[in-house]
């Protein structure tokens, strides 16, 4: 169990008058667990955690998961949850808002009745899981290796005449061939007009000859994930097509020097977007800066324009500066960055831009 994170928890549990707390996002179950869980949900009291899942995982997890109390729910959820709090005698429940069901809840709030009120407690683990540990940057690490290697490869790769899927057919290999346990997301390569939809859905298109191609790719290793971005070209390169990826590049880099512990994510966001806006192209930039990568691919902190919490010491999150023009093509840069005490660093390092 990540005994660290589970007394900062029960501190907040406490301060909000919370008696315990049904945990049921994969993500939130594993951080809080130190293993990688799937299909199962963790209960966490003042004093003891209490584990759900079912026989398929009964065995794997009860040798893989110490200091809990692991139950195997032979009927239904609900009714080994109403067990426990009744065990416990537990006044108040507090449940994920963003990820329980609704069926869930419904089943839940029916078992429990009037003896123990359920309350919606959101962002609790996910406020934990800002700031990374030496162990899970470790593996944060690795994960950035991998899918930087990837795009390394994609570098010396004969793109034209090749469908996007065949190409990211050969990347995805290649990154299990690393070990990587899977990509950490559907493999972007938008090739031509493809790449101004930033969530392209790689199709069979033919990529072709003096086109620029967009890849977007990640790895997850022990859990944790990588999201990197790089676009290359066919070809040459037109006036239109290096004066954008210029602007973009340049936006990288003043968002990279704005970012720093102490510094309003909002202000890492509007140093890159009011340069590619100074540069007539702000409207072609409609998504935020950045996220957080960690367990999941898209976490806290977020390096948006609304976003004015401060960047900590540990933070971990994307920078991905764009501009995309309809029907024409897209840039985007993206790396991942770790908040130091001294400012920044680069995950992906020397990668080339």
């Amino acid at each position: 169990m990540n005994i660290p994170a589970l007394k900062a928890l029960r501190e907040q549990l406490a301060a909000c008058g919370g008696g315990a707390m049904l945990f049921t996002g994969p993500a939130n179950v594993s951080y809080l667990c130190s293993y990688p869980c799937r299909d199962s949900f963790l209960l966490v009291s003042s004093k003891e955690c209490f584990y759900f899942t079912d026989f398929r995982y009964f065995e794997e997890f009860s040798r893989a998961i110490k200091g809990c109390r692991i139950i195997q729910v032979e009927s239904s959820l609900s009714a080994s949850v109403q067990a426990v709090c009744r065990r416990l005698k537990l006044r108040r429940l507090a449940f994920e808002p963003e990820h329980l069901t609704y069926l869930y809840y419904s089943r839940l709030s029916a078992a429990l009745g009037q003896g123990t009120e359920l309350f919606p407690l959101p962002g609790m683990a996910e406020g934990l899981r800002r700031v990374k540990t030496a162990q899970e940057m470790t593996k944060i690490r690795e994960a950035v290796r991998i899918a930087a290697a990837a795009l390394r490869r994609a570098s010396r790769m004969r793109l034209a005449g090749r469908s996007e899927t065949d190409v990211a057919f050969e990347l995805e290999s290649y990154m299990r061939g690393l070990g990587a346990e899977r990509p950490a997301f559907d493999i972007i390569v938008a090739s031509g007009p493809n790449s101004s939809k930033p969530h392209h859905l790689t199709s069979g298109r033919k990529i072709l000859k003096n086109e620029p191609v967009l890849v977007d790719i990640g790895a997850e290793y022990q859990g944790y994930k990588s999201d990197l971005t790089r676009v290359f070209f066919s070809g040459k390169i037109t006036p239109l097509e290096a004066k954008v990826y210029e602007i973009v590049l340049t936006a990288r880099e003043k968002a990279l020097e704005a970012a720093a512990a102490g510094v309003p994510a909002c202000e890492v966001d509007a140093a890159a977007r009011r340069y590619i806006a100074d540069s007539g192209y702000g409207r072609y930039f409609g998504h935020s800066l950045g996220h957080g990568v960690g367990l999941d691919v898209h976490e806290l902190p977020r390096i948006s324009k609304n976003e004015n919490g401060w960047l900590l010491p540990g933070m971990v999150f994307t920078l991905e500066p764009a501009v995309y023009l309809p029907g024409k093509f897209g840039i985007r840069i993206e790396d991942m960055v770790l908040v130091t005490g001294k400012g920044t660093e680069v995950l992906s390092g020397d990668l080339d831009k």
